[in-house]
């Protein structure tokens, strides 16, 4: 197995624009997880939703029930009040009695105050046969909706998910890591250093222009077969036909050239080790540009062959020394 340094770079930034998640598996696996069990509880759902509005309005049913019997138990009371009022009036009127005044007075005020009491009491029940009744038809009219609510977060946390899977910071970390697996298969004679990023003292020229300084590296592959820089792109078409940047092929090669020139000044005054430019294009759609004629073209499933193949032109002693240089260039 190949000796790894550090850690992707785009992995890295993934991490740290989404620091809920501790690992780029985890998106797939979370994802994985949360559809199933979604999947699961949404059949579920639906299996016993036919029971579940019987029961439903089997309690609709019971709170009308018990609103109908306090309403006729009011009902009843009042009518006894109205009543006693005709008894003491005919008291009133016929026995003379001063004393049924006072009771008629009474029963005025007991009407009064049963009408109160009757009133807040068949209110408290109306209002839940209201919110029974809505939630009878939401269920049979919005079942759907109603699983969105019961499952609101695993909902919210999967399309986050789903969000996350879209970005180019995903498709730009599960490219690089695909690479890596392939690149850990080597043997442990090569030396794989994961984001280096190396920056020069001074601006120097790039194709008669002085505006070459610094470079990022997806990986560096170091061996008795050289040195070999390797830039990842996980493009699509639309991407690779809209970009307006510097061209895969000029980032590998500008890049190269960084390399080349930071380990010149490390190796004076020998001669630095030669520099291998590669591109590997995930979804191979990358060809080689003749402008750029040192950059190779390499896809995900013959990197690992194309580095066995090479000659060898490093002493083991040169694949110490540039394996020790670039780990202190590792971007932390």
């Amino acid at each position: 197995m190949a000796q790894v340094y550090g850690r992707p770079g785009a992995e890295k930034q993934l991490l740290r624009e989404y620091p809920h998640i501790r690992s780029f598996s985890d998106i797939g696996i979370s994802l994985s997880a949360l559809e199933k069990r979604l999947s699961k509880e949404k059949k579920d759902f639906f299996r016993d939703l036919p029971k579940r509005i019987t029961n439903e309005k089997n309690k609709l049913k019971a709170i009308q029930e018990k609103k109908d019997k306090t309403e006729k138990g009011w009902n009843y009371r009042k009518k006894q009040i109205k009543e006693d009022i005709k008894e003491k009036k005919r008291e009133l009127f016929k026995e003379h009695r001063i004393s049924s005044l006072f009771w008629i007075l009474v029963g005025y005020v007991n009407i009064v105050f049963t009408q109160i009491k009757s009133y807040r009491e068949i209110s408290a029940i109306k209002k839940p046969i209201k919110e029974q009744t809505d939630w009878v038809m939401r269920l049979e009219n919005d079942p759907n909706k109603v699983f969105q609510e019961f499952h609101k977060e695993e909902i919210d946390e999967l399309n986050k998910l789903k969000a996350i899977k879209a970005t180019k910071e995903y498709a730009g970390a599960y490219g690089e890591l695909k690479v890596l697996k392939q690149l850990k298969k080597l043997d442990n004679s090569f030396h794989v250093l994961c984001d280096v990023y190396i920056e020069l003292r001074k601006y120097v020229l790039y194709r008669k222009k002085r505006n070459l300084k610094s470079a990022q590296f997806d990986f560096v592959v170091v061996s008795e077969r050289g040195v070999f820089p390797i830039e990842v792109k996980n493009w699509g078409e639309t991407t690779v036909i809209n970009n307006s940047d510097f061209t895969p092929h000029e980032q590998v090669d500008r890049a190269g050239r960084v390399l080349y020139i930071y380990l010149k000044g490390k190796y004076r005054p020998r001669r630095p080790p030669k520099i291998t430019k590669l591109l590997i294009s995930i979804q191979n759609n990358l060809r080689y540009d003749p402008k750029y004629k040192r950059v190779l073209i390499q896809n995900v499933s013959t990197i690992k062959e194309f580095l066995r193949r090479q000659p060898n032109t490093l002493s083991t002693a040169d694949v110490d020394k540039v394996t020790w240089i670039l780990k202190r260039r590792l971007n932390k």
